[in-house]
């Protein structure tokens, strides 16, 4: 499943990044940063993070969630998967809080 999920995660973010065009999200630095596809590849969830954007993480996710169909089949054209999973995508913040405390470690060393 790691090999599964790495894969996708690899498309999902070329296809994100490269085939999606959205003007709500032009802006948007995009990064698939975890994918887990359940075992039956009936869904997958793709953990979003956003850097240097204007846009709320609530608009980002309602626009990929609005492109899901669009990205979905565009997925299953370069997977050679039996079933293309439903995707989730839920924000990661994780980016966002690393940046927040290197700032703070860096504001104690000064």
């Amino acid at each position: 499943m790691e090999k599964i999920n790495a894969e996708v995660q690899k498309n999902l973010s070329e296809i994100i990044n490269d085939d999606l065009r959205n003007p709500m999200l032009d802006d948007c630095v995009l990064t698939v940063s975890q994918v887990k596809v359940a075992p039956d590849f009936s869904s997958a969830r793709a953990y979003i993070s956003a850097l240097n954007t204007s846009a709320s993480h609530e608009v980002i996710i309602n626009e990929l969630t609005k492109s899901a169909s669009f990205i979905r089949k565009r997925l299953a054209e370069k997977l050679n998967f039996k079933r293309t999973p439903n995707l989730t995508f839920i924000y990661d913040d994780s980016l966002e809080q690393g940046e927040r405390i290197k700032k703070l470690i860096e504001g104690l060393n000064k």
